[in-house]
């Protein structure tokens, strides 16, 4: 066994902080927001560290440092496409039901029963938020870990009332760990897994925690604090299941965008410079005496002391301004000269904008998300928005088995876990007989207007589903929908004329009405109406007399 074999507690802790993705290290403070990271997250122009007034230089830059986390954004937007939406699960039957396609009641009740407990957890423990927050990590880090596990407070406290299995469930919470601090390593040699997550206790102790098989395939929890001897569960019979399990994909964010965040910042921080220099004009006078007064020496009356008064600019003020005079030490003449004012010109910000936007443009586009913008680009053509819209989506449905993939573990170790508590064995437990489907939906975002239209025609030309062009629309309950469509007055007109064109179809071809009406669907209380209709019709198609018109 690879725990039985290893070392000790800091070899396997050292072995999980090497697998650790090296962009998760680095994506990790522009994700909580520290984008300035002590001077390294700055890429504008600086002085080196040895130059005298370096401190107070990067002081002032660090002062007038703007940011935006778009790192974080374009990953929480990625985990509102794969988990934004409620993801779908059920348990079905091991065993292939009978031909006619059927489940026969008890099965439908022994699901039910395992069903309906489930979703109180689901519910209770927040799993669909926990997944969200394991996407997150995943889009930013590689890589998350799921744990279950019972509080220290709760395994030894007897359980009240029905031992159930909701009462086993309600011990069992759900932990998601990020991608510095856990992982799933699977020995090369059995290829078994070991589970470990590190964390810190209440008194901020190390405490690494360990889920494995043992050599009879059960589960063993190991809690180590600090360097101390691990304490060991009691093997837990869960049908060859660890209580961890590690999402992994290849990250959304890489070191790129990483380097288009530090430019987009240096874009913004600039940007709020152009704004004061352009907003607060400078000034230069040249050859003027600033405005104030002499104080004199009370026994000589000479000047001793110059005391400047303040300038005054603005709307309702009057400045006076003269020129400085000098004094030829030779001639002693005094000359007056000439005052002059410079004023420095405002910079336009439009490139420092440019910049801005372009920045985030590749951003966007680095993380397959370049719709967002493009939605809002009336110069860009249907096609490209299309093609935008695909890339995003198949950035999502990259992400999507890896999460239907944690969602069924997650489910059915749930239950095995619980049944274990209960002293059920694996091989009577709920998973001796069903398993679990899972399901994300995927949500690509709003579709615009022109894409909206697209998709009505191609309702009506028969190239797409009518519960397709209603999903792409944001709709959750695509029947509820469909219902509201159909008991709308007048909705059913273009069915039911699609149907008699069929049937006419029918009797031009030379079947009866009813073999006709039947053929193309149509319901008997229209047929109804149609007999009737026919009744003053002569032979040839015309209508009778025009008392009968009516």
């Amino acid at each position: 066994m690879l725990r039985e074999n290893a070392k000790g507690i800091k070899e396997i802790r050292e072995l999980a902080e090497k697998t650790v993705p090296p962009i998760a290290r680095q994506a990790r403070p522009f994700v909580d927001g520290d984008h300035w990271q002590g001077g390294a997250g700055w890429i504008g122009p600086m002085p080196r560290q040895q130059e005298e007034g370096f401190s107070e230089t990067m002081q002032v830059l660090e002062a007038g440092f703007v940011s935006a986390n778009r790192v974080e954004e374009v990953c929480d937007r990625h985990a509102g496409g794969v988990v934004g939406r409620e993801p779908q699960w059920g348990f079905t039957p091991l065993e292939t039901p009978d031909e006619d396609g059927g489940v026969d009641d008890s099965l439908k009740e022994a699901i039910r029963a395992l069903e309906d407990p489930l979703t109180w957890w689901w519910n209770e423990r927040g799993v669909h938020e926990k997944l969200y927050d394991a996407v997150m990590y995943v889009a930013w880090g590689g890589r998350a870990t799921l744990r279950l596990y019972v509080p220290s407070g709760l395994r030894d406290e007897p359980i009240e009332g029905d031992k159930d299995l909701r009462a086993f469930l309600s011990r069992i919470y759900v932990d998601v760990v990020a991608p510095e601090f856990g992982t799933v390593h699977r020995d090369p040699a059995t290829m078994k897994p070991l589970g470990v997550v590190l964390y810190k206790n209440e008194e901020d102790k190390d405490v690494t925690e360990f889920s494995y098989l043992d050599q009879q395939g059960h589960t063993v929890i190991e809690v180590a604090v600090g360097d101390e001897t691990p304490q060991k569960s009691d093997p837990l019979d869960m049908g060859g299941r660890i209580t961890m399990h590690e999402l992994s994909r290849r990250p959304i964010v890489s070191p790129q965008l990483l380097q288009q965040q530090k430019a987009h910042n240096l874009a913004l921080s600039i940007l709020s410079r152009n704004l004061v220099t352009a907003g607060f004009l400078e000034r230069v006078l040249i050859n003027a005496q600033q405005p104030g007064h002499w104080e004199l020496d009370p026994d000589t009356k000479q000047p001793i002391r110059f005391v400047p008064k303040r300038l005054s600019f603005g709307s309702g003020t009057v400045t006076w301004v003269t020129g400085v005079e000098t004094v030829d030490a030779a001639t002693g003449k005094t000359t007056t000269a000439t005052p002059d004012v410079k004023y420095r010109d405002p910079v336009s910000p439009e490139p420092t904008v440019a910049a801005a936007r372009a920045t985030y443009t590749s951003i966007l586009e680095e993380a397959q998300q370049a719709h967002i913008l493009m939605n809002a680009d009336a110069n860009a053509s249907g096609r490209s928005r299309q093609e935008a819209r695909k890339d995003f989506e198949s950035s999502l449905r990259y992400t999507a088995p890896v999460v239907e993939r944690a969602g069924r573990w997650l489910l059915e170790t749930a239950v095995a876990f619980a049944e274990a508590l209960m002293g059920t064995g694996a091989e009577a437990g709920s998973l001796s007989k069903f398993r679990c489907d899972f399901m994300v939906r995927l949500d690509t975002g709003t579709i615009t207007p022109e894409e909206m239209r697209q998709n009505d025609e191609s309702v009506k030309a028969g190239t797409l589903p009518r519960e397709y062009a209603i999903a792409a629309r944001g709709y959750d309950d695509v029947d509820a929908a469909i219902t509201l469509i159909n008991e709308r007055p007048g909705a059913v007109l273009d069915e039911m004329l699609a149907r008699a064109k069929v049937a006419l179809t029918w009797t031009q071809a030379g079947a009866s009405l009813d073999a006709a009406a039947e053929a193309a669907g149509v319901p008997d209380e229209m047929l109804a109406v149609l007999k009737r209709g026919m009744v003053n019709m002569d032979p040839e198609g015309r209508g009778g007399d025009e008392d009968d018109e009516e």
